[in-house]
């Protein structure tokens, strides 16, 4: 009777036991959920109270003397857009002039700063904390010239927003380590744009040509080239055992502003020009 007391005890306590690690599961799922809720409604709050800047950046003056370029343009504010632009941001991997005389012929010039460096990265920089460009409206041009090719760089954007409390701000390096910092970080969208950059380095027909064929399905990846069918018949010329340079150049011309963008055209017709040069006995 005794033994049959003790095994009936052991099974209520071993259903005991079932019953609580059921609970602490149960309890645990429901707090997996509820810090996932949380992370969630947490991106969803940041979104709102951050809302998007949306811009467009438009070359609209560019060209070439020597080993002189001038690259010339101006962003636009979307109309959609929830916030104002504050800064552009325009990488320079070669010093660069910035023209400033068109801003002055505007008397604008007092509302917008222009620096050349992004810590220890040389980028060139417009911004006009007096009256950021708000939606539906463009900046006037942005001009720059340099000793290079073209080519493609990184921009940045920036929008007016509230200063970081002192709690969230980064600890402060001790002076004693000595640091370089070339990321450039804002708050607004970044993207690619035509600008100014190193030649490339004298090397053998072969190696011009694959640069040639990758600047051409870069371009045709950012839609800077378009339809598909005007990259494919770029690419048939290069594919060739002996790249066509003459049909290559004539297509850039014919398709020079409808299905080449201004800024692609340039981009190619100083990697074509390397070509021929790489080609030359």
């Amino acid at each position: 009777m005794y033994r049959l007391l003790g095994l009936e005890a052991l099974e209520r306590f071993t259903r005991s036991c079932a019953k609580a690690a059921t609970r602490i599961a149960a309890l645990r799922a429901y707090s997996l959920l509820a810090a996932v809720g949380i992370a969630i409604a947490s991106v969803l709050a940041q979104r709102a109270t951050h809302p998007t800047l949306r811009v467009a950046v438009a070359m609209d003056t560019l060209g070439r003397t020597g080993t002189t370029r001038v690259a010339g343009l101006r962003i636009a504010v979307a109309a959609s857009s929830a916030q104002s632009l504050l800064s552009f941001y325009l990488d320079a991997p070669v010093p660069v002039v910035v023209d400033t005389a068109h801003l002055v012929f505007a008397g604008i010039s007092g509302h917008w700063m222009v620096m050349t460096r992004f810590a220890d990265r040389r980028v060139t920089s417009w911004t006009n904390a007096r009256r950021p460009t708000p939606a539906g409206e463009t900046t006037p041009r942005f001009l720059i010239s340099g000793q290079g090719v073209f080519g493609l760089v990184r921009y940045w954007t920036a929008f007016p927003e509230d200063p970081a409390e002192p709690d969230s701000m980064p600890a402060e390096r001790p002076d004693s380590i000595p640091t370089i910092d070339t990321i450039v970080r804002t708050n607004g969208p970044t993207g690619w744009t035509v600008g100014i950059v190193a030649p490339p380095p004298v090397e053998s027909a072969i190696a011009a040509t694959d640069r040639l064929r990758s600047s051409v399905s870069t371009l045709c990846d950012l839609d800077l080239i378009s339809p598909i069918g005007v990259c494919t018949s770029l690419q048939a010329n290069l594919a060739s055992p002996t790249p066509r340079l003459d049909a290559i150049a004539q297509e850039l011309e014919a398709q020079r502003g409808k299905h080449i963008s201004e800024g692609a055209y340039w981009i190619l017709v100083d990697r074509l020009d390397h070509l021929r040069q790489s080609i030359r006995p």
